[in-house]
């Protein structure tokens, strides 16, 4: 559970205090771990703190202690929601501590990594949080996402020092040096607090939230104890996909908060939060568990600091139920068989040092259309192409990117010629010219294009790519307008290479998905893939276009998850909704390399009977799937 109230100027803490609530709560859900308020982005502490700004305290309550001492006798952890980088009031106070920008701005809210702040006020109350109360450890929260390129002196005089040079601005050369300078003082500025409350307290674990997620796709070189974020409030099932599958692929225990409300407007401040039901808690939830993360949901206490929403308890109490019964998908990794590259990037655009880069948001829209075509789906991290991976892969695929290394490009060609599968967004086209013997050249503005698949066509309207190769290596199926005339231009290129095969798209599929996504484009996909590189998914789910599957490995035993993604989860109007509706029958089918003795279903505990096909192949039939269930495969 998280509960979180970002205590405001004006607000009394706890301006209700009801601490049956709270054991109420607790009792009806028993949480592994709360996370609970002490600061947030205004910077007013939440408790009587004696280092920091402490917001207006209800005379002799210490809500806090209160949780330290109820979770304590119920050997429940607690944790810290803390804010980090982001502290409006540390900048009201200290302006000469805050982050400059490049035409000399301070920011009203936003910390430098490089100033006093770490040392005379985070580093203080983490150690108070974890010494004076005891608490098992802290999600610092406004962190990573709310660091900027940063011109202070305190940056500045750093930088000078480590290069005898001045810092570059937006345009200039070597203003990227400076970029990747910010970059490792926020790294640096994390690991001076983990050490710090390490030296005194070190089995208080720390993260900071968004870190080494679709935000940083480095490497993980800060040691965090466990890796977070948060879902967006609308659309989270997609959002908790795609979040999930990054930190996955880290190899590290991870989870994700799932927020229990969205917003009806657009102010923060407002009370105008609509709470969700138990059927969207649950398939957010269901998302989450099933790709082998810790599962959190949020409390909704804006404007009301330290209440707890009594009447949703009931709610929580099945939700935890829900959850605990999938608990065998826990830290599951998922199985590799389809990957998609994340090229490292920055986002060279935006004044922030850690948002997603463009590669990264179009990793994003390949996660989703190889989900939505039922092939279970991980990310492969470029760095990871070092680690001698790749092996286990049958088919990978390479978003758009402006950068991709030349020792990643030669990996990738590695691994096509010892007989794997390379799918590549047109945008990419130019990096593997050399690779697959072909000249191209790419459009400088988006094309309005249609793409033929079973007879049908799909729209896309981006950048395209013209090919200058053997028209065998060209397969032909773009129309300029939505009917099948004329002479149909190329939509990839395709060619073997040593024992593998490789496709190149002639446009943008990321840029062309986001904006239309449709089963004909999928069709098209799934021809691409299956028909000419000639891979076939171990386990193929086959009945409806609305169950997702993800299919991890724990304990010698494979997990095939199948997700529920109907309903009104990505309707924005819809804010809540009482009722997914059940699809089935589900036929999974198993080739004949799974090898497995029994078929059951958590948390139904039914013993599936598999049917034998001829070649070796094993189906099973699921008549009805609610939400989601588990296919446990032994």
């Amino acid at each position: 559970m998280h509960v979180d109230f970002h205590a405001r100027p004006g607000e009394t803490v706890p301006s209700v205090y009801d601490p049956g609530s709270y054991i109420e709560a607790l009792d009806a859900v028993k949480p592994d771990y709360i996370q609970c308020d002490t600061k947030g982005h205004p910077g007013l502490s939440s408790y009587p703190t004696k280092v920091g700004n402490r917001a207006n305290l209800a005379p002799g309550i210490d809500l806090l202690r209160m949780l330290r001492e109820a979770t304590a006798e119920r050997g429940i952890a607690l944790y810290a929601h803390y804010s980090g980088v982001y502290d409006m009031k540390a900048a009201e106070i200290h302006p000469d501590w805050a982050i400059v920008d490049a035409e000399g701005n301070p920011s009203k809210a936003y910390m430098s990594v490089f100033g006093p702040y770490l040392e005379e006020l985070l580093i203080p109350q983490i150690l108070e949080i974890a010494g004076d109360y005891g608490l098992n450890g802290i999600w610092v929260d406004g962190d990573n996402w709310a660091h900027c390129v940063d011109y202070s002196h305190w940056a500045v005089d750093a930088y000078r020092k480590a290069t005898g040079q001045e810092p570059a601005k937006p345009g200039e050369q070597g203003y990227i040096a400076y970029r990747d300078f910010c970059r490792e003082g926020f790294k640096q500025y994390v690991r001076r607090y983990i050490s710090a409350v390490h030296e005194k307290y070190p089995d208080f674990q720390v993260t900071s939230n968004w870190i080494f997620s679709s935000k940083m796709s480095e490497k993980a070189d800060v040691p965090v104890e466990f890796l977070s974020g948060d879902t967006a409030p609308m659309n989270a099932v997609n959002d908790a996909s795609f979040q999930g599958h990054f930190f996955e692929a880290r190899n590290m225990p991870w989870d994700l908060m799932m927020w229990g409300f969205q917003n009806v407007g657009t102010d923060w401040n407002l009370l105008d939060k609509q709470t969700k039901s138990l059927v969207q808690h649950c398939q957010e939830a269901a998302m989450i568990i099933s790709m082998g993360g810790g599962f959190e949901f949020y409390n909704i206490q804006y404007g009301h600091g330290g209440v707890i929403q009594r009447w949703m308890i009931p709610t929580w109490k099945e939700l935890a139920k829900f959850a605990r019964e999938r608990e065998i998908c826990h830290k599951g990794k998922i199985r590799r068989e389809v990957g998609v590259l994340i090229p490292f990037e920055r986002n060279e655009e935006v004044k922030t040092v850690f948002t997603p880069s463009d590669a990264t948001r179009a990793a994003i829209q390949w996660i989703f259309a190889l989900q939505e075509m039922q092939y279970s789906t991980k990310v492969v991290f470029e760095y990871q192409l070092e680690e001698k991976e790749l092996a286990d892969y049958q088919l990978i695929v390479v978003p758009a990117s402006a950068h991709l290394a030349p020792a990643s490009v030669k990996r990738l060609g590695d691994f096509v010629a010892n007989g794997g599968r390379l799918l590549v967004d047109g945008p990419c086209a130019g990096f593997f010219q050399d690779i697959a013997g072909f000249k191209c050249s790419i459009s400088a503005d988006p094309k309005l294009f249609f793409v033929e698949a079973n007879g049908k066509l799909a729209q896309g309207e981006s950048r395209k790519v013209s090919f200058e190769a053997p028209s065998d290596n060209l397969e032909k199926t773009v129309y300029r307008a939505n009917y099948c005339d004329g002479q149909p231009e190329p939509s990839y290129f395709h060619s073997a290479l040593g024992k593998g095969e490789l496709a190149v798209l002639a446009f943008d599929l990321a840029a062309t998905y986001k904006n239309c996504k449709t089963e004909t484009m999928r069709a098209f996909l799934r021809g691409i893939i299956e028909k000419r590189l000639g891979f076939t998914p171990a386990i193929r789910v086959t009945g409806t276009p609305f169950v997702q599957d993800i299919v991890l490995e724990k304990d010698g035993k494979l997990l095939v998850n199948l997700i529920n993604m109907a309903g009104d989860h990505a309707v924005k109007e819809i804010r809540q909704f009482e009722e997914i509706p059940p699809i089935g029958p589900i036929t999974v089918t198993l080739s004949p390399e799974i090898r497995f003795n029994k078929a059951h279903l958590v948390p139904e505990g039914k013993t599936l009977q598999a049917k034998e096909l001829a070649n070796g192949s094993h189906q099973l039939v699921i008549d009805r799937l609610d939400i989601h269930t588990v296919i446990v495969l032994e």
